[in-house]
């Protein structure tokens, strides 16, 4: 969530928003309260207008979870108006 986040203020600063579409996750260790993590975003390839990146969770170098985030650009044409015909 933390990382879809981040993509989706960057992604706003260029008038394009960026819907989630799915996440898959495996996760290897608990996660404590008070542990600090480290997320690697690794991305991957856009296909048309989605697209999918790699993140991995650490605790210090001990990899907690692999997840994969898959998601769509919305473009807005000229007159504000999104792929689905709505005004934004």
């Amino acid at each position: 969530a933390i990382a879809f986040y981040r993509l989706n203020t960057v992604s706003q600063e260029n008038d394009r928003p960026i819907y989630l579409g799915q996440i898959k996750a495996e996760f290897f260790h608990p996660v404590f309260i008070g542990d600090e993590i480290q997320l690697k975003v690794t991305p991957g390839k856009m296909l048309g207008k989605s697209g999918y990146a790699f993140v991995d969770a650490l605790r210090v170098q001990e990899k907690l979870a692999e997840m994969q985030i898959f998601y769509s650009v919305l473009d807005r044409d000229l007159e504000g108006k999104d792929s689905l015909g709505e005004s934004s």
